[in-house]
């Protein structure tokens, strides 16, 4: 499971989702310390699911399909509240699909 960035609209079901559909990883960008991510990543930590925070440069294999992650980037600092720029973005598939 990919999550985008820390904002509470989208972060906050995700324990719910953690819970229901148990994926081996939860992947982020950048994230900050907020009541919202403690509970996301209690909620993986509980269910024995590794959090992998993924950077521009780390191109990795999943299911088949090469993965590309175009952001954030490897020096990228995050403030203190949560923004869009902190956002996970992943593209340039190819091979089978991993949906």
């Amino acid at each position: 499971m990919a999550i985008t960035h820390g904002h509470e609209d989208h972060i906050g079901g995700i324990g719910a989702v953690l819970r229901n559909f148990h994926p081996s990883e939860l992947w982020t960008g950048a994230t900050q310390d907020s009541p919202e991510w403690r509970s996301v990543r209690a909620t993986a930590d509980s269910l024995h699911i590794p959090v992998v925070e993924k950077r521009r440069g780390g191109a990795f294999q999943y299911s088949g399909a090469t993965v590309q992650v175009l952001a954030p980037g490897p020096a990228y600092a995050s403030d203190s509240i949560p923004k869009n720029d902190d956002s996970l973005v992943i593209g340039k598939f190819a091979g089978t699909s991993f949906c």
